[in-house]
């Protein structure tokens, strides 16, 4: 190779010079514009890729509290269902009135009269309200009460009146006490 460039004129020695200067220079040019387009493409695949990670990490949120609400909702229903023998069912209206009646045997008062009333319907569960005329010593009325909360279901007492009668220690009580079915149409 040596002997070729001592055959080389200066001249053509410089115009060879000077091409393999550019063909470098070009060289390192396209190597540049090739490094340009992969740094492009680079930053924007960063872009892209930390746009997704926002995105997952969103979704891995929804999906966490998605799992959460599921879960939560799971126990309230399993809850629910536990409570459902808390509840009459909804053709055991006479079930609460004989209960009722058989609290005032086993408590000594006397049943004046028992008077179901309207069937209310609320939205997830049907009231089942009854007036109870009693007449006993305070001891029975109390004792009847106390035997109410005792059933094996839902049952409140919206309102009680007490008044003396004249004759005798007893005392005659006027109590309007509901008791609670679930709705199935409601909870399906």
């Amino acid at each position: 190779m040596r002997s070729l460039l001592d055959k080389l004129q200066p001249r053509e020695k410089k115009l060879l010079t000077l091409l393999l200067i550019v063909g470098v220079l070009f060289g390192l040019y396209s190597l540049y514009g090739l490094y340009q387009s992969y740094q492009e493409k680079l930053n924007s695949n960063k872009a892209r890729l930390k746009k997704s990670i926002i995105s997952l990490k969103a979704m891995n949120a929804k999906l966490a509290k998605k799992n959460i609400v599921e879960n939560e909702y799971n126990r309230l229903l399993k809850e629910l269902n536990e409570r459902e023998n808390q509840f009459l069912d909804q053709d055991e209206n006479n079930k609460f009135l004989i209960d009722l009646n058989q609290i005032a045997l086993d408590t000594g008062v006397k049943v004046l009269g028992i008077r179901p009333q309207k069937t209310e319907q609320e939205e997830l569960y049907i009231k089942f309200p009854a007036i109870v005329r009693l007449q006993g010593s305070y001891s029975e009325i109390v004792a009847y009460i106390g035997q109410i909360k005792q059933l094996n279901y839902l049952t409140r007492i919206r309102d009680l009146s007490i008044e003396m009668i004249r004759e005798g220690d007893y005392l005659q009580a006027n109590i309007i006490i509901v008791s609670y079915a679930l709705d199935r149409k409601g909870v399906e």
